[in-house]
């Protein structure tokens, strides 16, 4: 077919396939126009019924089964990604913080997008490359800051992400916010490309020493929930 998508990547292929699960009309025919390149054995696993799973330097997890933090499945899960991410040839600080960033936006989604039981979190190593992802199909960043009056002025999904990505900046109020200082951090030093999607928008940062200022807002078709995606390169 002409038309399929043939990402080669994990954040594209989650985007994708939680753009087509968002579209219950149209879910089968999207689903079968993306083909997962390289990533056979995940999208295998996707489609089966394991809360938790690994291949060689790959897993996900369904954060429908990670109520509790301090089980032992949960903590295994996110000390193989720190493993995976070492014997890629990152420094142990540094697969740490990523690994920190990645457990932060999986506590998001329990917080914010209402939609728990659509949540997953993805991680994927290679020589020198990291790549992890957090999606749900939940309420999405605007809804969720417009939940909280102070943020109730907000009517574009392009604000919204540039709000959420900014400490201290959360639905919940003072003393919270969506968490990506260690992400931030974690990737000083490092060429990172980030990129946020939800609703109608993304914002994307590339580039070495990734940060907030110099962030961009593009339009897109919307979609439910809150995909985030990180690719960093050693």
């Amino acid at each position: 077919m002409s038309d399929v998508l043939r990402p080669n990547s994990l954040g594209p292929y989650i985007e994708l396939l939680s753009f087509a699960m968002a579209k219950p009309d149209e879910r089968g025919r999207l689903a079968r126009r993306v083909d997962a390149t390289g990533l056979g054995d995940f999208r295998a696993a996707l489609r089966g019924r394991d809360a938790i799973w690994h291949g060689s330097g790959i897993g996900f997890m369904r954060c429908a089964a990670t109520q509790n933090s301090m089980a032992q499945p949960f903590i295994d899960f996110f000390r193989t990604m720190e493993m995976a991410a070492r014997s890629s040839g990152f420094a142990p600080l540094t697969a740490k913080q990523m690994v920190a960033a990645l457990r932060e936006m999986e506590d998001n989604i329990h917080r914010h997008s209402e939609r728990v039981a659509t949540g997953l979190v993805a991680y994927r190593c290679a020589p020198g490359a990291l790549e992890f992802v957090a999606s749900d199909r939940g309420i999405g960043a605007l809804q969720s800051l417009r939940s909280n009056p102070e943020y109730a002025h907000v009517t574009d999904s392009g604000d919204a992400l540039q709000l959420v990505i900014s400490e201290g900046v959360s639905r919940l109020g003072a003393g919270n916010g969506f968490g990506f200082r260690d992400l931030f951090v974690g990737l000083a030093n490092l060429n990172g490309n980030l990129r946020f999607r939800s609703g109608s928008s993304s914002l994307e940062i590339h580039g070495r020493n990734p940060s907030q200022q110099n962030a961009t807002v593009s339009q897109r078709a919307n979609t439910a929930g809150f995909t985030i995606t990180v690719d960093c390169l050693n």
